[in-house]
């Protein structure tokens, strides 16, 4: 992964700008150039700035991309980041046509003691929380309100906190901070927790604000 992005990420409660899942407007039934469109959350390889040439795939399949795919956030060659590729795949061929590849923010829990000042849980919208094929992730899927803020500087923040209980129960729970973004549209926005060692083998408990209120899901790693 980007360790230096994830080092800012971590230190600022994993601020992150708002990533939509993308999908193709121009989508074709049929036999079409997408009607073999797949998506994949992966590990993909940049073989210049800006530029992937493989990804490996939560199910173990490498990928090899023909063209490269190209996005102005992956700014380091010979990097692997954390992101979610559309592409097409023929049968047969040695390699997939990516479509487009989207980041997905792997975020580093913070011990919650570690934290100082106000631990904002503005509320959010849950989706799903499943573990990678790998079980190198756990994944989140969150719809979080958004939309054009007067200040060009508005942001939200979103992170991730963890606490250990006296019996051992491990717990994570998000943070989020609205700030002064308005809430005229829903964004969706998925989030990848790396399986550290203080993670695995453990019963995890994951805590939610949302709008209709408090929402815990446990998974066992």
């Amino acid at each position: 992964m980007h360790k230096s992005q994830l080092c800012i990420m971590h230190l600022a409660l994993c601020i992150i700008a708002l990533l939509s899942a993308c999908t193709n407007d121009a989508y074709e039934s049929g036999d079409g150039r997408y009607s073999y469109l797949r998506a994949d959350f992966t590990e993909a390889h940049t073989i210049a700035a800006k530029t992937f040439d493989s990804a490996t795939t939560d199910d173990g399949e490498t990928l090899r991309l023909d063209p490269y795919a190209t996005a102005d956030w992956a700014e380091k060659a010979d990097t692997v980041y954390r992101a979610l590729l559309y592409y097409n795949k023929v049968e047969g061929a040695a390699a997939c046509e990516p479509v487009t590849i989207a980041r997905v923010p792997v975020l580093y829990p913070i011990d919650d003691d570690k934290i100082e000042g106000e631990k904002k849980t503005d509320p959010v919208t849950f989706e799903s929380l499943w573990v990678s094929a790998n079980g190198r992730y756990i994944n989140l899927a969150l719809l979080l309100k958004t939309g054009k803020a007067d200040d060009p500087e508005a942001v939200q923040s979103i992170g991730i906190t963890k606490e250990q209980s006296a019996d051992g129960q491990l717990t994570l729970r998000v943070l989020h901070d609205q700030g002064t973004v308005p809430q005229y549209y829903t964004s969706r926005i998925f989030l990848s927790i790396p399986v550290t060692d203080d993670l695995d083998g453990h019963s995890i408990r994951l805590i939610v604000n949302t709008y209709k209120g408090i929402v815990e899901k446990t998974i066992a790693l």
